[in-house]
């Protein structure tokens, strides 16, 4: 099993030069993600150096498509490492990501949305913030294109809408704004301080990150 580890390790990292093909992808790495919940810690391991090669040197459309099906595995923290690792290749791609066929964004927005509205908090809010990061690569003007190009009109209004909700109402993202808020009041008073200003306005500060939009116009 080791042995069988390490060889898929030299097979993602060589990926680097030679682009797997589908079929390989489509077999291996759902068996590699079922071993990052092994009762093995070597296993484990091993399994997640594999999946560090593969975010980043297997970024087409095929790595996408079978990531996103293990996310609705009945195994829930092999969900949860899959919809991680789309959240790594995405980070991984950049601007890159807008190389994806127009049949993997589709799945990818669909399993999004569907862990948006799922009942697991925690995999809602991931989604969220992964919604946030195509948005904020691709631009306002190419994000909703991407949405009206894949989805009727009334699904692209409709994630759009929950998506909104979910960020207004996600207390991760409010205690980020807290702590930003916070940074920025002690950035703005050490600036008034060195500039020799009273500090009768140390609320500004507050007042400047509150009012700091998340990930662009659309949230």
């Amino acid at each position: 099993l080791r042995n069988g580890l390490m060889f898929l390790k030299e097979v993602f990292r060589n990926a680097a030069y030679t682009p797997l093909h589908s079929d390989i992808i489509t077999k291996f790495v759902p068996i590699v993600l079922s071993k990052t919940v092994s009762d093995k810690s070597f296993v484990r391991q091993e399994a997640k150096l594999i999946l560090l090669e593969f975010q980043k040197n297997c970024l087409q459309s095929a790595s996408f498509n079978v990531v996103c099906a293990c996310v609705f595995d009945k195994n829930f923290l092999i969900g949860e490492a899959s919809l991680k690792l789309i959240a790594r290749m995405l980070e991984s791609a950049g601007q890159n990501m807008m190389s994806l066929e127009p049949g993997s964004w589709k799945i990818l927005l669909e399993t999004l949305g569907k862990q948006l509205l799922g009942k697991r908090a925690n995999m809602s809010s991931w989604s969220i913030s992964i919604f946030e990061f195509i948005h904020k690569i691709l631009g306002e003007d190419n994000f909703f294109a991407l949405l009206s190009n894949l989805l009727s009109p009334a699904e692209r209004d409709f994630l759009i809408k929950e998506i909104r909700s979910k960020v207004d109402n996600d207390p991760k993202k409010k205690r980020e704004q807290t702590k930003k808020a916070i940074r920025n009041d002690k950035r703005e008073s050490m600036k008034r301080k060195n500039m020799g200003f009273e500090n009768q306005n140390d609320h500004y500060g507050y007042q400047n990150g509150f009012n700091q939009n998340i990930g662009g116009s659309f949230f």
